[in-house]
């Protein structure tokens, strides 16, 4: 991070936080209350903080125990999906 931040001194870094076993859906709780990060969820606030333009760099941390979604990383598209061209 300090390269980052002594490379680029104006750059915003978006922190997103998912917590909770993976599943498809939106994040809920268990029946067990137990956070649930639903796949919908994760990737429509990704694509949200994507779309910001004060946004240089996005961090995600993901504190979960496993779980299972087929596909998420289609639907993320490998990472292409945060990737956003910018005009200069």
């Amino acid at each position: 991070m300090s390269r980052l931040a002594s490379g680029a001194p104006d750059a915003h870094i978006a922190l997103v936080m998912a917590a909770g076993t993976i599943a498809e859906g939106k994040s809920r709780n268990s029946a067990e209350r137990r956070e649930v990060l639903g796949a919908e969820t994760l990737i429509k606030a990704l694509r949200e903080v994507r779309n910001r333009s004060s946004v240089d760099a996005i961090v995600l941390r993901v504190d979960s125990p496993g779980g299972f979604r087929p596909g998420v990383g289609r639907d993320l598209g490998g990472g292409a999906a945060l990737r956003r061209e910018r005009s200069r």
